[in-house]
């Protein structure tokens, strides 16, 4: 059974689980039957504020689907979930982004529209102009979940983090009030991981 136990005046309230663990021997052997309670801080085993605590990435933010239509897309998403479709944005130029892929600027942009949950945001990107991670995506895999995006308060501190597990980077660039990378993680991961930084 589940459950709350509070620490005192003043403290947080922590979620224990309470497991009731009942050992019935068998008919022919000589034991008596045993009982135990064992508590499980729930915060810990899901991997919460005290199994992350010491993470740099303890935030998604975003989902993001790389996409042929962007005006398809986000007309069968708005249906879907019964909202009205959100607005298509563009990236903006290279020279306000000063976007590199593969360690080389690019000119690759995106048109971009955003549905936003409670906890989360899904991304729509379908990919426009010259050489990107999205374009590259599209080409080589079509359609499909392009990337996990993460808020992230040190980048520089985040990105040797990825260092130590050889994942470099793919495409990265800023935006207004911040800058995002692209993580090539795809083979040690299982996906891109983008990293988002805010300046403020």
């Amino acid at each position: 059974m589940l459950t709350i136990r509070s620490n005192g005046a003043g403290s947080k309230t922590t979620r224990v689980l309470l497991l009731h663990i009942l050992v019935i021997p068998a008919a022919s052997s000589s034991r008596k039957k045993e009982e135990f309670y064992l508590e499980v801080d729930v915060r810990t085993v899901a991997g919460g504020e005290r199994g992350l605590g010491n993470s740099k990435l303890r935030k998604i933010t975003q989902i993001a689907l790389v996409v042929k239509d962007i005006e398809r897309a986000k007309a069968v998403w708005a249906r879907l979930l019964g909202v009205e479709e959100p607005e298509i944005i563009e990236t903006e130029s290279w020279e306000s982004t000063h976007m590199t892929f593969e360690g080389v600027p690019s000119e690759g942009r995106a048109k971009l529209s955003f549905f936003n949950f409670e906890n989360i945001v899904l991304e729509l990107i379908e990919p426009i102009g010259g050489p990107s991670t999205w374009q590259d995506f599209l080409e080589k895999r079509g359609e499909g979940i392009h990337h996990i995006a993460f808020q992230v308060e040190d980048m520089e501190e985040t990105l040797e983090r990825f260092e130590k597990i050889e994942v470099g980077v793919e495409q990265k660039g800023e935006f207004e009030g911040g800058c995002y990378v692209y993580t090539d993680s795809k083979s040690e991961l299982g996906a891109v991981i983008e990293l988002l930084h805010s300046y403020s």
